[in-house]
């Protein structure tokens, strides 16, 4: 069962969506009905779980997520920013993946990301299982960014793979 705790609201919405479809086990992908979360698609990422070696990759990406980044990173791994992510957020989400993964169950967490400024931002997020096939091989994640300042910079993602703890 999912326990929101205190999540944001985003998260909470989408955990009570995403336990609504298989009462709190992870539900086939197919079962997602996009217009249910429209109000969170700009905040939503589809990830693709891969193994040997155990691999995240970026299937789709919300407009905030592109903006809050820098780009689009549909496609790529979460996995390609781990080696040059000095502040150890890359690591410590893909510890986090996996925990989702391996568990099957929802992981909720924050993660700081540096600013311009140099004041990190804290980021909440929600990561929610997927099967496909019968088997958990996808995730739904929804980003939360309410705790960070209106006027915030964040760094792009490629200052953020160069930024120093």
């Amino acid at each position: 069962m999912f326990k929101s705790g205190d999540a944001p609201e985003k998260i909470r919405a989408l955990g009570a969506y995403w336990e609504s479809l298989a009462g709190g086990e992870p539900p086939e992908r197919a079962l997602i009905d996009i217009a249910a979360v429209r109000p969170l698609l700009p905040y939503l990422m589809l990830m693709g779980f891969e193994l040997d070696p155990f691999t995240v990759r970026y299937r789709l990406t919300g407009t905030k997520i592109d903006e809050w980044v820098g780009m689009n990173v549909t496609g790529r791994t979460l996995n390609e920013f781990v080696a040059g992510d000095r502040t150890g957020a890359s690591a410590y989400l893909l510890t986090c993946y996996e925990e989702c993964w391996r568990a099957e169950a929802p992981v909720i967490g924050a993660y700081d990301w540096p600013s311009v400024g140099g004041i990190p931002l804290r980021i909440r997020f929600g990561l929610f299982p997927l099967k496909v096939g019968g088997i958990v091989r996808q995730c739904l994640v929804v980003e939360d960014f309410g705790a960070v300042p209106v006027n915030a910079e964040p760094l792009s993602l490629r200052e953020f793979a160069t930024a120093k703890r």
